[in-house]
């Protein structure tokens, strides 16, 4: 590999052979891959290498062609949140198609260090990102809605079909006064996503005694899948707040988790159940898994649970109904 070097204001500047080491440890794609710096990355850079970095997400994406296959590497730099965040000015529309996004850091669960999060000076933002492209991948990154305002409620929009999330943390606005639509991921109308090794939702913050949620389901969602992942809440008081609102309308075709933790182990109380029902709503599967400090997975006839006999609380039986 080439020697390091840098560039004459003292940053990072990658050598050819450099650029090429790292594009070869990244999997394969069709189109052309943006690097995207938070530390030393420039608005004015043409992102095409790491010494020529962009300094944020949504001047990456806008670079992407939809539909051509192209990618985005996100890099973190150190364990400091500042040092390592994509910050947003605005809401990001990702409406493009087939973009693969990697973050550079440890591959830890939660609290990623390549983030995507709003800048200090927008802290009302009702959402971060909203994903209404198809056939896009996200992996080892945390978006988080660190708004302090009752206006900024969620996090992640998924409106999109057949999109992949791998190791990615969704936390919504953790400083916000809890509402009833308070959520970390919401699926409206979205078909055929597939959510692996996710953390969604997170016990840095109180829901307080709301029916608000970590996962929001929403209107047509069909055929959504999540494995090894965990929904995770801190709840100080009441017993309202559940992991996941169904809220469904897809005539039968359901939503699967398989082998998911639905924690609210932190808890002062224990809420009432893991699943409720705020409009109308489709059945769900539950396979595997486990459910902790929750009184009862909830919804009769509506949720069903595969799982070994030995239960406690809620949890347990095979194939049937909660």
């Amino acid at each position: 590999m080439a020697k390091t070097k840098t560039d004459g204001f003292g940053n990072y500047a990658a050598s050819v052979e450099d650029r090429d080491l790292i594009l070869g440890s990244l999997p394969p794609i069709r189109g052309t891959w943006f690097f995207v710096d938070p530390t030393s990355g420039l608005a004015a850079n043409d992102g095409l290498s790491p010494g020529s970095a962009k300094a944020g997400l949504k001047e990456a994406y806008d670079l992407c062609t939809s539909g051509a296959g192209d990618g985005v590497v996100l890099f973190s730099a150190g364990t400091d949140a500042a040092y390592s965040t994509s910050f947003l000015s605005a809401a990001l529309a990702w409406s493009k198609h087939g973009i693969t996004v990697i973050g550079i850091a440890s591959g830890n669960r939660m609290f990623q260090r390549a983030r995507v999060a709003n800048t200090a000076s927008v802290l009302t933002l009702a959402s971060l990102l909203t994903v209404s492209g198809n056939n896009n991948r996200f992996e080892n990154l945390m978006f988080v809605n660190e708004g302090t305002n009752a206006a900024a409620v969620g996090c992640v929009i998924v409106s999109g079909a057949r999109n992949y999330f791998k190791n990615v943390n969704f936390v919504g606005a953790i400083g916000s006064a809890s509402v009833a639509t308070k959520y970390a991921l919401k699926l409206a109308a979205a078909e055929e996503n597939y959510f692996e090794d996710c953390v969604i939702g997170a016990d840095t913050f109180s829901h307080g005694n709301h029916a608000d949620c970590d996962l929001w389901l929403y209107g047509a969602v069909a055929r959504n899948r999540f494995k090894n992942c965990e929904f995770l809440s801190y709840v100080s008081a009441g017993t309202a707040h559940a992991a996941v609102d169904l809220d469904t309308t897809t005539g039968g075709r359901g939503t699967v988790f398989e082998n998911c933790i639905f924690n609210s182990i932190t808890s002062v109380t224990t809420p009432a159940a893991v699943f409720i029902q705020t409009g109308a709503n489709d059945k769900v599967l539950v396979k595997g898994g486990a459910a902790v400090n929750f009184a009862a997975w909830g919804l009769a006839g509506v949720v069903y649970t595969d799982m070994p006999e030995t239960k406690a609380l809620a949890a347990g039986g095979i194939a049937t109904t909660a």
